[in-house]
């Protein structure tokens, strides 16, 4: 890694942040409790995915892998302090990581449009920001729906049809679809698709899941 750059400066793939917050997500260090506890992060390796810290008010340290952010057991000399950065980062400054690394990527500014034609493309629109914004700040809310057997996509469609109310167009059935792959995304390997169903009696289809047993 080069000297005085910071490990997360050199992290060039979007869902190497996208796993950190699921798994504060996990841990209950999500949006609504983003204060209560900070990462950390390696500063060993070449730092593309530095290992990381999570550490609660209570002082519990929970030690990840950068590679495939599984649980660490062995963390004498990797997680030792002097090995990880002296900046502690909370849920919130995590997202802010992830939006500068999305924005750097774009290879031109946000286009507005009714009719995407890829997810990727969706991602760019006014709509389709919403709807990330609305799965992250909402995002422990989305991980306890899918565990209850329900669609996740229920947690936001309230809030998104609000947000666009005030837009002269509607949201269509590609759009949600594109939406539920987002939360599919978000949700991970913990998670495998059982089924679909309908949010609401006039709402719109979603996807079912159960943890995967692996993640239990």
């Amino acid at each position: 890694m080069t000297e005085g750059t910071p490990p997360w400066e050199h992290v060039t793939d979007p869902s190497y942040f996208k796993k950190v917050m699921h798994n504060m997500v996990d841990l209950g260090f999500g949006p609504r409790r983003s204060e209560i506890a900070h990462v950390r992060f390696g500063l060993t390796g070449i730092g593309h995915a530095p290992n990381y810290q999570i550490e609660g008010s209570d002082g519990v340290k929970h030690c990840f892998r950068g590679m495939g952010h599984s649980k660490a057991d062995d963390v004498e000399d990797e997680f030792a302090p002097d090995n990880l950065s002296s900046q502690q980062f909370s849920y919130k400054e995590v997202e802010r990581f992830l939006s500068k690394l999305l924005d750097d990527r774009s290879p031109s500014p946000p286009q507005v449009t009714n009719n995407p034609f890829s997810l990727e493309e969706f991602r760019t629109t006014s709509l389709g920001q919403k709807a990330s914004s609305l799965i992250y700040e909402q995002s422990k809310e989305i991980v306890h729906v899918a565990d209850a057997g329900e669609p996740p996509l229920s947690v936001i469609v309230p809030q998104l049809q609000k947000l666009t109310a005030s837009e002269p167009w509607v949201i269509e059935r590609m759009q949600w679809d594109f939406i539920d792959r987002m939360i599919r995304e978000w949700l991970g390997s913990a998670y495998e698709e059982i089924g679909r169903g309908r949010v609401s009696d006039k709402g719109p289809r979603g996807r079912y899941y159960k943890r995967t047993p692996s993640a239990r």
